[in-house]
Protein backbone atom coordinates (compact mmCIF):
# COMPACT_ATOMS: atom_id res chain seq x y z
CA UNK A 1 0.00 0.00 0.00
CA UNK A 2 1.06 3.29 -0.86
CA UNK A 3 2.39 5.23 2.24
CA UNK A 4 5.42 7.63 0.88
CA UNK A 5 2.93 10.16 -0.53
CA UNK A 6 1.42 11.17 -3.95
CA UNK A 7 3.15 11.37 -6.88
CA UNK A 8 1.78 12.81 -10.37
CA UNK A 9 3.97 11.89 -13.72
CA UNK A 10 2.84 14.19 -16.59
CA UNK A 11 3.49 12.41 -19.61
CA UNK A 12 2.59 8.96 -20.42
CA UNK A 13 5.83 7.35 -22.99
CA UNK A 14 7.95 5.27 -22.09
CA UNK A 15 9.92 7.34 -19.88
CA UNK A 16 6.75 8.82 -18.10
CA UNK A 17 6.07 5.15 -17.23
CA UNK A 18 8.92 4.06 -16.34
CA UNK A 19 9.44 7.27 -14.04
CA UNK A 20 6.10 6.21 -12.55
CA UNK A 21 6.46 2.69 -12.11
CA UNK A 22 10.10 3.24 -10.21
CA UNK A 23 7.75 5.73 -7.67
CA UNK A 24 5.34 3.01 -7.55
CA UNK A 25 7.83 0.58 -6.15
CA UNK A 26 9.01 3.36 -4.23
CA UNK A 27 5.84 3.38 -2.05
CA UNK A 28 4.07 6.07 -3.61
CA UNK A 29 0.52 6.74 -4.86
CA UNK A 30 0.95 7.69 -8.68
CA UNK A 31 -1.08 8.95 -11.05
CA UNK A 32 0.38 9.61 -14.60
CA UNK A 33 -1.48 12.36 -16.71
CA UNK A 34 -1.17 12.00 -20.86
CA UNK A 35 -2.23 14.62 -23.41
CA UNK A 36 -2.99 12.01 -26.03
CA UNK A 37 -5.64 9.38 -26.28
CA UNK A 38 -3.15 6.62 -26.33
CA UNK A 39 -0.10 5.92 -24.02
CA UNK A 40 3.32 5.27 -25.53
CA UNK A 41 4.91 8.58 -27.10
CA UNK A 42 7.14 7.53 -29.87
CA UNK A 43 6.17 3.68 -29.56
CA UNK A 44 3.75 3.02 -30.71
CA UNK A 45 2.31 -0.41 -33.01
CA UNK A 46 -0.35 -0.05 -35.03
CA UNK A 47 -1.91 -2.76 -37.58
CA UNK A 48 -0.73 -2.91 -41.22
CA UNK A 49 -2.79 -5.09 -43.32
CA UNK A 50 -3.20 -8.15 -40.66
CA UNK A 51 -0.03 -7.72 -38.53
CA UNK A 52 1.00 -5.51 -35.78
CA UNK A 53 3.80 -3.20 -36.99
CA UNK A 54 5.87 -0.55 -35.14
CA UNK A 55 5.22 2.92 -36.68
CA UNK A 56 7.79 4.52 -33.80
CA UNK A 57 10.91 3.13 -32.05
CA UNK A 58 11.71 -0.09 -33.57
CA UNK A 59 14.30 -1.28 -31.27
CA UNK A 60 16.65 0.06 -28.39
CA UNK A 61 20.41 -0.15 -28.08
CA UNK A 62 21.95 -3.47 -26.26
CA UNK A 63 25.16 -0.92 -25.19
CA UNK A 64 23.28 -0.45 -21.77
CA UNK A 65 21.04 -2.71 -20.06
CA UNK A 66 18.16 -0.62 -18.76
CA UNK A 67 15.47 -1.43 -21.37
CA UNK A 68 16.45 -5.12 -20.96
CA UNK A 69 16.02 -4.42 -17.39
CA UNK A 70 13.44 -2.49 -17.24
CA UNK A 71 11.35 -5.37 -20.10
CA UNK A 72 12.36 -8.02 -17.54
CA UNK A 73 11.36 -6.08 -14.86
CA UNK A 74 7.42 -6.02 -16.60
CA UNK A 75 7.71 -10.06 -18.07
CA UNK A 76 8.63 -9.37 -20.96
CA UNK A 77 12.50 -11.47 -20.55
CA UNK A 78 11.16 -14.04 -23.41
CA UNK A 79 9.88 -11.63 -25.71
CA UNK A 80 13.40 -10.19 -26.39
CA UNK A 81 14.67 -10.98 -29.09
CA UNK A 82 17.97 -10.00 -32.01
CA UNK A 83 17.62 -8.78 -35.31
CA UNK A 84 17.46 -12.15 -37.65
CA UNK A 85 19.79 -9.48 -40.25
CA UNK A 86 22.48 -7.72 -38.28
CA UNK A 87 24.33 -5.99 -41.78
CA UNK A 88 23.07 -2.71 -42.67
CA UNK A 89 24.07 -0.87 -45.80
CA UNK A 90 24.65 2.81 -47.32
CA UNK A 91 23.68 4.42 -50.56
CA UNK A 92 26.42 6.07 -51.76
CA UNK A 93 27.48 7.36 -55.59
CA UNK A 94 24.75 4.75 -56.74
CA UNK A 95 26.77 1.88 -54.93
CA UNK A 96 25.25 0.17 -51.91
CA UNK A 97 28.00 -0.51 -49.51
CA UNK A 98 27.47 -3.14 -46.28
CA UNK A 99 28.63 -1.04 -43.33
CA UNK A 100 31.74 -2.27 -41.39
CA UNK A 101 31.38 -3.36 -37.70
CA UNK A 102 31.98 -0.09 -35.64
CA UNK A 103 30.60 2.68 -33.67
CA UNK A 104 27.80 5.21 -35.36
CA UNK A 105 29.60 4.40 -38.85
CA UNK A 106 32.89 4.81 -37.93
CA UNK A 107 34.97 1.61 -39.10
CA UNK A 108 36.80 -0.78 -36.52
CA UNK A 109 39.34 -1.76 -38.82
CA UNK A 110 41.43 -0.69 -41.55
CA UNK A 111 41.00 -3.51 -43.47
CA UNK A 112 37.20 -2.46 -43.68
CA UNK A 113 38.19 0.77 -45.31
CA UNK A 114 40.09 -0.73 -47.92
CA UNK A 115 37.43 -3.22 -48.72
CA UNK A 116 34.97 -0.60 -48.95
CA UNK A 117 36.72 2.64 -50.28
CA UNK A 118 40.31 1.35 -51.51
CA UNK A 119 43.71 1.21 -50.49
CA UNK A 120 44.51 4.80 -51.22
CA UNK A 121 41.35 5.64 -49.07
CA UNK A 122 42.35 2.80 -46.43
CA UNK A 123 46.50 4.03 -46.37
CA UNK A 124 45.33 7.85 -45.63
CA UNK A 125 43.09 6.76 -42.74
CA UNK A 126 45.92 4.39 -40.77
CA UNK A 127 48.53 7.12 -41.82
CA UNK A 128 46.21 9.86 -40.00
CA UNK A 129 44.49 7.09 -37.48
CA UNK A 130 48.86 6.78 -36.38
CA UNK A 131 49.26 10.09 -35.00
CA UNK A 132 49.04 10.65 -31.14
CA UNK A 133 45.82 11.89 -30.48
CA UNK A 134 45.09 15.69 -29.33
CA UNK A 135 44.62 16.14 -25.45
CA UNK A 136 41.35 18.32 -26.81
CA UNK A 137 38.65 16.87 -27.72
CA UNK A 138 36.83 17.93 -31.11
CA UNK A 139 33.62 19.98 -31.00
CA UNK A 140 31.84 17.63 -33.38
CA UNK A 141 31.91 13.59 -34.19
CA UNK A 142 32.70 14.65 -38.09
CA UNK A 143 35.48 16.78 -37.20
CA UNK A 144 36.88 14.16 -35.39
CA UNK A 145 36.41 11.25 -37.94
CA UNK A 146 38.10 13.67 -40.71
CA UNK A 147 41.31 14.73 -38.52
CA UNK A 148 42.14 10.80 -37.74
CA UNK A 149 40.78 8.77 -40.82
CA UNK A 150 40.05 11.61 -43.76
CA UNK A 151 36.97 13.01 -45.50
CA UNK A 152 35.97 10.06 -47.53
CA UNK A 153 35.31 8.01 -44.59
CA UNK A 154 33.26 10.89 -42.76
CA UNK A 155 30.93 11.71 -45.88
CA UNK A 156 30.72 7.81 -46.69
CA UNK A 157 30.36 5.76 -43.99
CA UNK A 158 29.41 8.02 -40.45
CA UNK A 159 27.19 10.94 -42.01
CA UNK A 160 24.73 8.89 -42.79
CA UNK A 161 24.40 6.89 -39.64
CA UNK A 162 24.50 10.26 -37.83
CA UNK A 163 21.77 11.62 -39.68
CA UNK A 164 19.55 8.30 -39.85
CA UNK A 165 20.01 8.00 -35.97
CA UNK A 166 20.41 11.72 -34.50
CA UNK A 167 19.40 14.11 -37.39
CA UNK A 168 21.98 16.02 -37.61
CA UNK A 169 25.02 15.90 -40.32
CA UNK A 170 28.20 14.50 -38.74
CA UNK A 171 29.81 17.85 -39.16
CA UNK A 172 27.16 19.52 -36.96
CA UNK A 173 26.72 16.70 -34.23
CA UNK A 174 28.75 17.66 -31.07
CA UNK A 175 30.80 14.82 -29.98
CA UNK A 176 30.41 15.52 -26.21
CA UNK A 177 26.80 14.18 -26.89
CA UNK A 178 26.53 11.36 -29.21
CA UNK A 179 29.75 9.91 -28.15
CA UNK A 180 30.67 11.18 -24.90
CA UNK A 181 33.41 8.47 -23.86
CA UNK A 182 34.87 8.34 -27.49
CA UNK A 183 37.82 10.57 -26.76
CA UNK A 184 38.75 9.43 -23.81
CA UNK A 185 38.77 6.36 -25.43
CA UNK A 186 40.76 7.05 -28.12
CA UNK A 187 43.49 8.76 -25.37
CA UNK A 188 43.76 5.28 -23.62
CA UNK A 189 44.02 2.78 -26.85
CA UNK A 190 45.99 5.71 -29.03
CA UNK A 191 43.46 6.15 -32.28
CA UNK A 192 40.14 6.42 -33.13
CA UNK A 193 39.63 2.89 -34.36
CA UNK A 194 41.21 1.42 -31.62
CA UNK A 195 38.66 3.35 -29.62
CA UNK A 196 36.40 1.96 -31.14
CA UNK A 197 37.08 -1.57 -30.45
CA UNK A 198 37.74 -1.02 -27.31
CA UNK A 199 33.98 0.39 -27.16
CA UNK A 200 32.14 -1.91 -29.32
CA UNK A 201 33.39 -5.05 -27.94
CA UNK A 202 32.19 -8.38 -29.22
CA UNK A 203 28.87 -7.08 -29.98
CA UNK A 204 28.79 -8.93 -33.68
CA UNK A 205 28.82 -6.86 -37.58
CA UNK A 206 27.05 -3.51 -38.34
CA UNK A 207 23.41 -2.90 -36.82
CA UNK A 208 23.54 -6.15 -34.42
CA UNK A 209 23.99 -4.23 -30.92
CA UNK A 210 20.00 -3.89 -31.00
CA UNK A 211 17.00 -5.88 -29.83
CA UNK A 212 13.53 -5.88 -29.87
CA UNK A 213 10.10 -6.96 -27.96
CA UNK A 214 8.71 -9.84 -30.39
CA UNK A 215 5.15 -8.76 -31.86
CA UNK A 216 6.24 -5.18 -31.32
CA UNK A 217 7.78 -2.32 -29.36
CA UNK A 218 4.33 -1.71 -28.34
CA UNK A 219 4.02 -4.29 -25.60
CA UNK A 220 6.55 -2.40 -24.35
CA UNK A 221 4.05 -0.10 -23.53
CA UNK A 222 1.04 -2.61 -23.32
CA UNK A 223 3.28 -4.08 -20.03
CA UNK A 224 4.45 -1.05 -18.28
CA UNK A 225 0.71 0.04 -18.63
CA UNK A 226 -0.38 -3.32 -17.23
CA UNK A 227 2.10 -3.27 -14.29
CA UNK A 228 1.44 -0.20 -13.11
CA UNK A 229 -2.45 -0.74 -13.06
CA UNK A 230 -1.77 -4.09 -11.51
CA UNK A 231 0.18 -1.79 -8.32
CA UNK A 232 -2.92 0.76 -8.17
CA UNK A 233 -1.37 3.50 -9.97
CA UNK A 234 -4.30 5.66 -11.89
CA UNK A 235 -3.86 5.74 -15.63
CA UNK A 236 -5.62 8.57 -17.45
CA UNK A 237 -5.46 9.24 -21.28
CA UNK A 238 -6.89 12.35 -23.13
CA UNK A 239 -6.13 14.61 -19.89
CA UNK A 240 -3.61 17.44 -20.93
CA UNK A 241 -2.61 19.77 -18.16
CA UNK A 242 -3.08 23.17 -18.27
CA UNK A 243 -1.05 24.59 -15.35
CA UNK A 244 0.80 24.02 -12.43
CA UNK A 245 1.30 25.32 -9.18
CA UNK A 246 3.40 24.97 -6.14
CA UNK A 247 3.26 26.10 -2.27
CA UNK A 248 5.24 22.83 -0.28
CA UNK A 249 3.73 20.75 -2.85
CA UNK A 250 2.20 20.58 -6.46
CA UNK A 251 -0.98 21.60 -7.72
CA UNK A 252 -1.51 20.23 -11.02
CA UNK A 253 -4.62 21.49 -12.90
CA UNK A 254 -6.68 19.59 -15.86
CA UNK A 255 -9.41 20.42 -17.43
CA UNK A 256 -11.29 17.63 -15.13
CA UNK A 257 -10.42 19.26 -12.25
CA UNK A 258 -6.70 19.52 -9.75
CA UNK A 259 -4.90 16.88 -8.64
CA UNK A 260 -2.24 17.58 -5.12
CA UNK A 261 1.26 15.56 -5.19
CA UNK A 262 4.64 15.56 -3.23
CA UNK A 263 6.31 15.01 -5.98
CA UNK A 264 6.04 16.11 -9.80
CA UNK A 265 7.39 14.20 -12.88
CA UNK A 266 7.33 16.12 -16.40
CA UNK A 267 8.01 13.72 -18.99
CA UNK A 268 7.20 15.77 -21.52
CA UNK A 269 9.76 17.82 -24.37
CA UNK A 270 11.51 20.06 -23.15
CA UNK A 271 9.41 23.22 -24.91
CA UNK A 272 5.84 21.96 -23.27
CA UNK A 273 7.82 21.10 -19.65
CA UNK A 274 9.01 25.26 -19.71
CA UNK A 275 5.92 26.60 -20.59
CA UNK A 276 4.37 24.83 -17.78
CA UNK A 277 7.05 26.57 -15.55
CA UNK A 278 7.21 29.74 -16.75
CA UNK A 279 4.02 30.35 -15.99
CA UNK A 280 4.55 30.06 -12.13
CA UNK A 281 5.66 32.41 -9.51
CA UNK A 282 8.24 31.18 -8.99
CA UNK A 283 11.95 32.88 -9.86
CA UNK A 284 13.72 29.53 -9.41
CA UNK A 285 11.15 27.99 -11.86
CA UNK A 286 11.41 30.22 -14.12
CA UNK A 287 15.15 30.30 -13.99
CA UNK A 288 14.80 26.52 -15.14
CA UNK A 289 11.80 27.39 -17.82
CA UNK A 290 14.29 29.29 -19.46
CA UNK A 291 17.10 26.59 -19.86
CA UNK A 292 14.46 24.43 -20.95
CA UNK A 293 13.32 26.77 -23.88
CA UNK A 294 16.93 27.45 -25.01
CA UNK A 295 17.40 23.14 -25.52
CA UNK A 296 18.91 22.36 -28.71
CA UNK A 297 15.92 21.88 -30.75
CA UNK A 298 14.24 19.06 -32.46
CA UNK A 299 13.08 17.89 -35.93
CA UNK A 300 10.09 16.39 -37.07
CA UNK A 301 10.24 12.59 -38.95
CA UNK A 302 7.57 10.93 -41.14
CA UNK A 303 7.37 7.38 -41.66
CA UNK A 304 6.20 5.36 -44.32
CA UNK A 305 5.38 1.89 -43.29
CA UNK A 306 4.50 -0.46 -46.85
CA UNK A 307 3.37 -4.09 -46.83
CA UNK A 308 4.37 -5.06 -50.49
CA UNK A 309 4.59 -8.46 -51.85
CA UNK A 310 7.38 -9.38 -54.49
CA UNK A 311 8.32 -12.77 -55.72
CA UNK A 312 11.29 -11.61 -56.81
CA UNK A 313 12.87 -9.91 -53.21
CA UNK A 314 11.49 -13.23 -51.81
CA UNK A 315 14.12 -15.39 -54.04
CA UNK A 316 16.76 -12.83 -53.19
CA UNK A 317 16.46 -13.05 -49.35
CA UNK A 318 17.73 -10.18 -47.61
CA UNK A 319 19.40 -8.68 -50.61
CA UNK A 320 19.89 -5.29 -47.92
CA UNK A 321 20.31 -6.67 -44.91
CA UNK A 322 18.12 -5.08 -42.51
CA UNK A 323 18.10 -1.53 -44.36
CA UNK A 324 20.26 1.34 -46.10
CA UNK A 325 21.23 4.57 -45.07
CA UNK A 326 21.43 7.06 -47.40
CA UNK A 327 24.55 9.28 -48.14
CA UNK A 328 23.30 10.82 -51.57
CA UNK A 329 20.66 12.44 -53.00
CA UNK A 330 19.05 9.51 -55.16
CA UNK A 331 16.11 9.01 -53.19
CA UNK A 332 14.27 11.44 -50.36
CA UNK A 333 14.48 8.87 -47.78
CA UNK A 334 17.18 9.20 -45.71
CA UNK A 335 16.85 5.80 -44.54
CA UNK A 336 14.65 2.76 -45.41
CA UNK A 337 14.60 -0.68 -43.15
CA UNK A 338 13.78 -4.09 -44.63
CA UNK A 339 11.89 -4.70 -41.37
CA UNK A 340 10.31 -8.47 -42.39
CA UNK A 341 13.77 -9.30 -43.15
CA UNK A 342 15.57 -7.85 -39.80
CA UNK A 343 12.91 -9.34 -37.29
CA UNK A 344 12.26 -12.54 -37.95
CA UNK A 345 8.98 -12.21 -35.47
CA UNK A 346 7.54 -9.84 -38.33
CA UNK A 347 8.34 -12.60 -41.04
CA UNK A 348 6.85 -15.44 -39.41
CA UNK A 349 3.80 -13.37 -39.46
CA UNK A 350 3.66 -12.33 -43.39
CA UNK A 351 2.05 -14.79 -45.70
CA UNK A 352 4.80 -16.10 -48.54
CA UNK A 353 6.27 -13.33 -50.79
CA UNK A 354 5.02 -10.20 -48.45
CA UNK A 355 7.44 -7.97 -46.74
CA UNK A 356 7.31 -5.09 -44.56
CA UNK A 357 9.30 -2.51 -45.16
CA UNK A 358 10.06 1.02 -43.50
CA UNK A 359 10.91 4.18 -44.65
CA UNK A 360 11.77 7.15 -43.08
CA UNK A 361 11.77 11.17 -44.53
CA UNK A 362 12.99 14.17 -42.78
CA UNK A 363 14.98 15.12 -39.99
CA UNK A 364 17.72 16.74 -41.42
CA UNK A 365 18.25 20.58 -42.76
CA UNK A 366 19.61 18.99 -46.07
CA UNK A 367 16.46 16.56 -46.94
CA UNK A 368 13.44 18.34 -45.62
CA UNK A 369 10.00 17.14 -45.09
CA UNK A 370 8.15 15.54 -48.10
CA UNK A 371 5.13 16.29 -49.32
CA UNK A 372 2.14 16.35 -47.19
CA UNK A 373 -0.51 14.42 -49.80
CA UNK A 374 -0.53 10.92 -48.42
CA UNK A 375 -0.97 8.95 -51.59
CA UNK A 376 2.13 11.17 -53.04
CA UNK A 377 3.92 10.03 -50.18
CA UNK A 378 3.43 6.24 -50.18
CA UNK A 379 4.03 6.63 -54.43
CA UNK A 380 7.56 8.56 -53.17
CA UNK A 381 7.80 5.52 -50.87
CA UNK A 382 7.73 3.06 -53.73
CA UNK A 383 9.93 4.64 -55.40
CA UNK A 384 12.72 5.04 -53.50
CA UNK A 385 11.78 1.60 -52.30
CA UNK A 386 13.03 0.62 -55.99
CA UNK A 387 16.08 2.16 -56.16
CA UNK A 388 17.44 0.82 -52.64
CA UNK A 389 16.94 -2.59 -53.39
CA UNK A 390 17.95 -2.28 -56.94
CA UNK A 391 17.87 -4.78 -59.17
CA UNK A 392 16.77 -7.39 -56.55
CA UNK A 393 13.27 -6.18 -56.63
CA UNK A 394 10.19 -7.27 -59.00
CA UNK A 395 7.22 -5.75 -59.64
CA UNK A 396 6.50 -4.60 -55.79
CA UNK A 397 2.83 -4.86 -55.12
CA UNK A 398 1.85 -2.43 -52.07
CA UNK A 399 -0.64 -4.41 -50.40
CA UNK A 400 -1.20 -1.96 -46.96
CA UNK A 401 0.24 1.46 -46.47
CA UNK A 402 0.99 3.66 -42.94
CA UNK A 403 2.26 7.29 -42.96
CA UNK A 404 3.12 8.35 -39.29
CA UNK A 405 4.28 11.80 -38.97
CA UNK A 406 6.11 12.80 -35.74
CA UNK A 407 6.79 16.21 -34.35
CA UNK A 408 9.99 16.92 -32.57
CA UNK A 409 10.68 13.20 -32.54
CA UNK A 410 14.43 13.54 -32.68
CA UNK A 411 16.85 16.05 -30.59
CA UNK A 412 19.28 17.74 -32.36
CA UNK A 413 22.71 16.99 -30.61
CA UNK A 414 24.18 20.25 -31.87
CA UNK A 415 27.29 21.71 -30.52
CA UNK A 416 26.37 22.99 -26.80
CA UNK A 417 23.86 20.16 -26.09
CA UNK A 418 26.18 18.89 -23.32
CA UNK A 419 26.18 21.81 -21.86
CA UNK A 420 22.73 22.73 -21.71
CA UNK A 421 22.13 19.83 -20.32
CA UNK A 422 24.57 20.34 -17.94
CA UNK A 423 23.25 23.68 -16.45
CA UNK A 424 19.89 21.88 -16.83
CA UNK A 425 20.45 19.16 -14.32
CA UNK A 426 21.98 21.72 -12.17
CA UNK A 427 19.12 23.88 -11.34
CA UNK A 428 17.02 20.60 -10.83
CA UNK A 429 19.18 20.07 -7.83
CA UNK A 430 17.21 23.23 -6.18
CA UNK A 431 13.98 21.29 -6.85
CA UNK A 432 14.33 18.01 -5.28
CA UNK A 433 10.84 16.85 -5.88
CA UNK A 434 10.59 17.82 -9.63
CA UNK A 435 11.62 15.38 -12.33
CA UNK A 436 12.16 16.46 -15.55
CA UNK A 437 12.73 13.31 -17.94
CA UNK A 438 12.17 12.68 -22.36
CA UNK A 439 13.97 12.15 -24.68
CA UNK A 440 14.63 15.85 -24.91
CA UNK A 441 16.88 15.85 -21.75
CA UNK A 442 17.79 12.17 -22.89
CA UNK A 443 18.60 12.38 -26.28
CA UNK A 444 17.57 9.72 -28.97
CA UNK A 445 17.32 6.17 -28.00
CA UNK A 446 14.78 4.46 -25.63
CA UNK A 447 17.99 3.15 -23.76
CA UNK A 448 18.92 6.81 -22.65
CA UNK A 449 15.34 7.70 -21.96
CA UNK A 450 14.51 4.90 -19.33
CA UNK A 451 17.98 5.81 -18.49
CA UNK A 452 17.47 8.74 -17.29
CA UNK A 453 13.76 8.11 -15.85
CA UNK A 454 15.85 5.79 -13.27
CA UNK A 455 18.05 8.34 -12.62
CA UNK A 456 15.74 11.26 -12.01
CA UNK A 457 13.97 8.51 -9.97
CA UNK A 458 16.39 8.35 -7.43
CA UNK A 459 16.87 11.83 -7.01
CA UNK A 460 13.14 12.78 -6.44
CA UNK A 461 12.01 9.80 -4.60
Amino acid sequence: MADRGRAIVVGGGVAGLTWALDALDAGYDVTVLEADARLGGVVRSERLGGIQVDVGAESFALTRPDVVELATRIGLSDAIVRPSSHQAHVLTDGRRLPLPPGLLGIPASVEDIERLLGAAVADEAAARDQAPPSQERAATIGALVRERLGDVVADTLVDPVIAGVHATRADDAELASVAPSLHAAMLEHGGLMAAVRALRGPLGPAGSPVASITGGMGRLVDGLHARLGAGGAQVRTSTPVGSLGHDGSWTVRTPTGELVADVLCLAVPARAASLLLAAMADEALQELATALAELTTTHDVTLVTLLIEDAMLTRAGAPVGSGVLVADGSVRAKAMTHASAKWGWLAEALPPEQHVVRLSYGGTDVSGQPTADVAALVELARTDVATLFGDALGTAEVHASLVTRWSGALSRPVVGRAQQLADIDALLLSHPRLALTGSSLAGNGLAGVVGRSHLEASRTL
